[in-house]
């Protein structure tokens, strides 16, 4: 069968023909100079293996072609759909970056697989048709791809074969629609969901940027409204606005059927996740692999809705959380790529369908029944718009009450929410979750190994509390090797943040070998409500051990310890009273002191408390 471009321009002349080829491979080696591709071998043996089979690729059909007496053409051809996605695209990564620097970090490994899909494209138009269109196409596809995933860099083999897949199922994967041969999967999402099954099957989501690009996403304050006007550019010149509309409302529907049978939201703090939000704006609206009549566009869009929320529930239960040496799995965020090969391969049958339907009289076609679209779409937004940016589900407070009542799914989704919010700085979220796994939630088990790594997360960010927790590890050994030096540290750093249990941590350690030194911190401690440091404060002073001794300060520390709930000062404040050791006696103060603690709950103190008043000795 003999293919033929559908459309044809004057071609270059054989000079510069060459000239293209051999820019185009000579951009491709280019980037192994790049400091950081020489840097990590993986990614320099990447962009050098894929490159060289870009170039057998070439050499093979050069051969081909001047056995047959062919030569390649090299055909100028800018069309109006890449280079629209090419400026959105870029805004979509300008103010992205703007709120996160590694998207620019990014950038030049960005152009690498631009210079590669170039290849890609050319060495397959050359073998279909003989003749290479040179344009924008390439971009679109980096772009695409780039917005959901990036491998890292010592794996950066895969993001390239990920470009090459997309090019690979526009050759292999097509079908007759509409009276034309077309490719069948959407070629960005073909390669990306054939890398989410990989990252599933294989548990290797830990080795790609996914997770953290479907965070930061949301970094920015106006990140739903952004996408919203980019993606409304691409409906008014595409028609492609029942497709995003038929998805936001099936989710939306979705959400509140879910939340009104579960009581809690199925996303962790919106109705729809910006990543998935960007899916439905940029990834599943290609015309060519998508319905064309108007009611199977909404349908699609609706079944990728349906589809989104089913994945998602399916890939929280089989993620798991890291363990020792286990880095885990979380693949939540492919939720939005692999429904897209799904629905490509529906494309046609639902096009069947809507035909047999008896149509609905409508006075507007074309570009006027697209304004409707987009008018209607956009009063929707509008009224959605507080459920995107303002759902309950972001508040703590929300997700502490679910866990509590042992919702489905509610302590596994509030361990979530402290991980994003650790993950973006806040240190009060990773102290919060090292104490989820110290005391354990709702089938959320105990593990000191994550519980250690929260607290040490939340130290490094300036959290006090957090400081005096991981010290408390190092020098118990809980989950981390013991280490008496760098508990100390730790809670010096503690102390100085202004936490009381590290300052008792601190005067703890040091009161064996240096009671001096203990003073300092126990006293610190006990003025921030520790009572046990009180006691142990009250024992130096009142004994002379480090300082001189001062009955007077003991008995008050004492006091000070007792209401902050220590037994043991209760105890020792009462005797010093009512014996009057180094002070005058005060028996009524020692009976109070009892009380206080016989209130507090101990047993102890109300036998205590009993006796002396029925005027026994002490």
């Amino acid at each position: 069968m003999t293919h033929t471009p559908p459309e044809t321009a004057p071609p270059l002349s054989p000079r510069a023909t060459t000239a293209v080829v051999a820019g185009l491979l000579v951009a491709q080696f280019a980037f192994l100079a790049l400091p950081r591709v020489r840097a990590t071998p993986g990614l320099w043996g990447a962009v050098l293996g894929w490159g060289l089979l870009a170039l057998l690729g070439v050499l093979a059909l050069h051969r081909r072609d001047r056995r047959a007496g062919r030569r390649l053409e090299v055909e100028p051809r800018v069309r109006t759909p890449h280079w629209v996605q090419l400026l959105m695209h870029s805004a979509v990564f300008a103010y992205w970056g703007w709120h996160w620097e590694q998207v620019a970090a990014q950038v030049p490994l960005m152009l690498a697989q631009v210079a590669f899909a170039y290849l890609c494209e050319l060495l397959t138009s050359w073998r279909r048709y003989g003749r290479f269109r040179l344009g924008f196409g390439p971009w679109p596809v980096v772009g695409s791809t780039n917005l959901f995933l990036w491998w890292h860099d010592p794996y950066f083999a895969a993001q390239f074969g990920m470009i090459a897949l997309t090019y690979a199922s526009r050759e292999l994967f097509r079908w007759r629609r509409g009276g034309q041969i077309v490719h069948v999967f959407n070629p960005s999402a073909f390669g990306l969901a054939l890398a989410a099954l990989v990252m599933i099957v294989f548990e290797v989501a830990h080795l790609t940027w996914g997770h953290r690009i479907s965070l930061t996403l949301g970094q920015p304050e106006y990140c739903y409204e952004w996408i919203f006007a980019v993606g409304l550019v691409v409906m008014v010149l595409f028609r492609v606005t029942l497709t995003t509309m038929g998805a936001a409302l099936s989710m939306l529907a979705i959400g509140q059927l879910y939340e009104g049978v579960v009581g809690v939201s199925i996303f962790l703090d919106t109705a729809i996740t910006i990543a998935v939000f960007l899916g439905m704006n940029l990834l599943i609206t290609d015309p060519v692999t998508s319905p064309r009549s108007g009611g199977g566009k909404l349908i699609f869009g609706a079944l990728y809705g349906v589809l989104v929320c089913g994945f998602y529930l399916l890939l929280g239960e089989i993620s798991h959380p890291p363990s020792g040496g286990d880095p885990g799995l979380h693949v939540t965020f492919l939720d939005k790529l692999l429904p897209v090969p799904i629905l490509n391969l529906l494309a046609r049958p639902i096009d069947r369908l809507m035909a047999k339907l008896p149509s609905i009289p409508w006075p507007l076609r074309g570009a006027a029944a697209n304004g409707v679209h987009v008018g209607l779409w956009i009063g929707l937004f509008l009224l959605v718009r507080p459920a995107l940016n303002a759902h309950p589900g972001r508040s703590l407070g929300y997700w502490e009450q679910a866990c509590r009542e042992h919702r489905p799914r509610s302590c596994a989704t509030l361990v979530a929410f402290y991980e994003r919010a650790c993950e973006s700085g806040i240190g009060e979220a990773c102290h919060n979750l090292g104490v989820v796994f110290v005391d354990g939630l709702d089938q959320m088990p105990r593990d000191a190994g994550r519980a250690v790594g929260g607290f040490d997360r939340g130290c490094a960010l300036g959290f006090a509390p957090s400081c005096g927790e991981i010290g408390a590890a190092l020098l118990l050994g809980t989950g981390v090797p013991q280490d008496a030096a760098l508990a100390e540290a730790a809670f010096e750093r503690g102390c100085a943040g202004g936490d009381g249990p590290s300052c008792d941590g601190l005067g703890e350690l040091l009161l064996a070998d240096d009671p001096a030194a203990a003073r300092g911190p126990l006293g610190l401690a006990c003025i921030r409500g520790v009572g046990r440091a009180c006691f142990a404060h009250g024992e130096l002073l009142r004994l002379g051990r480090g300082g001189p001794r001062d009955p007077a300060a003991a008995a008050e520390v004492y006091r000070v310890g007792c209401r902050a709930g220590s037994a043991d000062a209760c105890n020792a404040g009462a005797l010093m009273r009512w014996i009057g050791d180094g002070i005058p006696p005060d028996r009524p103060g020692a009976l109070e002191l009892l009380r206080v603690g016989c209130d507090q709950g101990s047993d102890a103190l109300c036998r205590r408390l009993r006796s002396l008043e029925a005027g026994d000795a002490p």
